[in-house]
């Protein structure tokens, strides 16, 4: 055994008192090893140290967690240090091999790594954490009829902070123990089981038939719900959008569909570029939008929302056109000498011109031709001393 052990060991050299075992085997794991060295004096030196073996398995779990809870995500085996890397690849900032998801969503679900520095080795140890999403999350709704009431209501299966019911001509209710109307008395509901219904008194007013919008929001505010269809009608809803914006301020892109659907992605103008909805909890209640903090001219132009269903129905498109207000920017006031010469520009933020002109205080009009600045904006402008 000693001298399988002897092949193994080679000096680390560079004048240095030591040794590098190479293919270290189990039967290394918590040996003891005594390093003897004599200095050139003939003084002697003794060395004691431990060798422990880590295992060469593949960490790899699978975890089930539930939609809109708190999770927080441990890395296996322990180490002193850690990367975590989340589903897209990207680093999330962890503290002592622990990250922390405050409210799960879909983004969340999928394959998490690990990168560990463990105790005993100078390499990384890599694991992977697989978040399953659990199934019993997803919203369900009913509508019931008695001979004077209509009771519809939704729940969701975790505790909910607060309940609305919105009924099809927009108006909203907050729904919760003992709360009414004249029409509408809260039956059923218990937020701490995520219950949420109302009965509504018969004969139904127009109002009241169509399509009712089930909200709630779990105890992180983050809202999900479905969509109940009150009598048989026809909603309608648009297809088509205007949407104004600033630059540089918070966009946001909202499509709206009269039905629950299970998939959505968003196309910017810049084709192809498409973005997942940035809460899809909330297509169970037919909305998807996306946020935007710092709104770009990139940004302007048509966006297309595109709805589809696991039920193989025709896919479904809405476009949101987005127009900038205050592209234009211009001096509004110059102070020339007299007999001097005056400067007059108007610019905007990269939006192509048709044409640009400028009108004098006595009505007179000077129409500017396309100059080359050289600069990333489009300028036109005349300069001169014959405006008046």
């Amino acid at each position: 055994k000693n001298e399988e052990i002897t092949k193994k060991i080679t000096s680390l050299g560079l004048g240095l008192c030591g040794l590098r075992y190479r293919d270290a085997t189990r039967d290394l794991d918590t040996a003891e090893w005594t390093l003897v060295a004599t200095d050139k004096e003939g003084r002697g030196y003794v060395g004691m140290f431990q060798t422990f073996i880590n295992s060469e398995e593949e960490y790899r779990f699978n975890t089930t967690v539930s939609l809109g809870q708190e999770y927080d995500l441990n890395c296996y085996p322990k180490g002193s240090f850690c990367h975590i890397f989340n589903p897209n690849g990207e680093m999330v900032e962890s503290r002592a091999c622990r990250y922390t998801i405050a409210l799960v969503k879909r983004k969340h679900i999928g394959l998490w790594k690990c990168q560990i520095l463990s105790f005993n080795s100078m390499d990384s140890i890599e694991s992977t954490i697989e978040l399953i999403a659990s199934v019993s999350t997803a919203p369900i709704s009913w509508t019931n009829e008695t001979e004077h009431y209509v009771h519809v209501g939704c729940q969701i299966f975790r505790r909910a902070r607060y309940c609305r019911l919105t009924a099809p001509n927009g108006k909203m209710l907050q729904v919760d123990v003992g709360y009414a109307t004249d029409r509408h008395f809260a039956f059923g509901t218990d937020l701490s089981k995520g219950i949420c219904s109302i009965m509504i008194s018969k004969p139904l007013q127009y109002n009241e038939k169509g399509l009712w919008k089930c909200e709630l929001a779990d105890p992180y505010f983050e809202r999900t719900g479905t969509l109940i269809l009150v009598a048989e009608t026809t909603p309608m809803y648009p297809k088509f959008l205007k949407l104004s914006a600033t630059l540089n301020k918070p966009l946001t892109i909202n499509c709206e569909v009269p039905y629950s659907t299970d998939y959505c992605r968003i196309q910017s103008p810049k084709s192809p570029l498409w973005y997942s909805p940035d809460n899809e909890e909330e297509l169970s209640l037919g909305r998807c939008s996306h946020h935007i903090e710092n709104a770009t001219i990139d940004n302007m132009g048509s966006w297309t929302c595109m709805f589809a269903r696991e039920t193989g129905l025709t896919d479904e498109k809405i476009i949101v056109n987005v127009a900038f207000d205050e592209i234009l920017q211009f001096t509004s006031e110059v102070k020339v000498p007299l007999d001097g010469d005056a400067e007059l520009l108007c610019k905007t933020n990269e939006v192509p011109l048709g044409y640009c002109r400028f009108v004098s205080p006595r009505g007179d009009n000077y129409h500017i031709r396309d100059t080359d600045t050289g600069s990333s904006h489009k300028i036109i402008f005349w300069k001169g001393s014959q405006l008046w």
